[in-house]
């Protein structure tokens, strides 16, 4: 009797898993890929992180191998949820687009990212008619990438001083000076261009007349 009532529940507890399985909600593959690349030596990236996120919680997230690749893929319980989120984190000396991507579900979503590395520029600045400091300096591209790639400011300038300023190679890069009247916000800016920079390079001089200065309102 107790075999014949131990074989019932053994039944039941196979039958209950059996349409667990059956009934278990089907789950959709989405292939999520790329290749991270530094752009001017187009050398692999290792080690750049790419996460999958969801209702502003990371899922799912990789690392780019040797090669600079990554692949996750991705299940889901429906193709329709446009919810879900594609986003990377790169090494502090690379710059690039911060770019955010929406992941289409049940497809290949291919992303790749190209960063750029920085390479120093020395830039001597020389000055006639220098207003009081401090003097802003920073270097910036007009290309893809955003922001400053570089910025100091100099609170003791006094008419001749060499800075180290972080440039783009192959690409055109611009430095700003700039100082602040202290009159309403105003500020002035000057900028020269430095074009197709392909290595650390000895010190490039910019002399500099502020009487030349452009005017320029931040604010009221």
């Amino acid at each position: 009797m107790k075999r014949s009532v131990l074989a019932i529940y053994c039944l039941l507890f196979f039958l209950v898993i059996s349409c667990k399985k059956q009934t278990s909600t089907p789950l959709f593959e989405t292939v999520v890929s790329g290749k991270f690349f530094e752009g001017n030596s187009k050398k692999p990236i290792q080690g750049a992180k790419v996460s999958i996120v969801y209702d502003h919680k990371t899922i799912d997230s990789a690392f780019t191998d040797k090669n600079g690749t990554y692949s996750i893929i991705l299940k889901t319980p429906n193709k329709d949820d446009t919810q879900y989120m594609w986003k990377f984190e790169l090494d502090k000396k690379y710059f690039f687009n911060p770019l955010i991507q929406w992941i289409k579900l049940g497809e290949s979503n291919v992303y790749n990212v190209e960063g750029r590395e920085g390479i120093i520029l020395k830039a001597r600045i020389i000055c006639s008619n220098c207003p009081a400091p401090p003097l802003n300096v920073a270097s910036s591209t007009f290309t893809s990438y955003l922001g400053n790639l570089s910025s100091l400011k100099l609170d003791s300038y006094d008419g001749d001083e060499t800075v180290l300023l972080k440039v783009l190679p192959n690409a055109e890069n611009t430095i700003h000076f700039t100082y602040w009247n202290g009159v309403n916000s105003r500020w002035f800016w000057y900028k020269d261009v430095i074009i197709k920079v392909e290595d650390s390079i000895d010190a490039t001089t910019f002399n500099l007349d502020f009487k030349t200065f452009v005017y320029s309102f931040t604010g009221n």
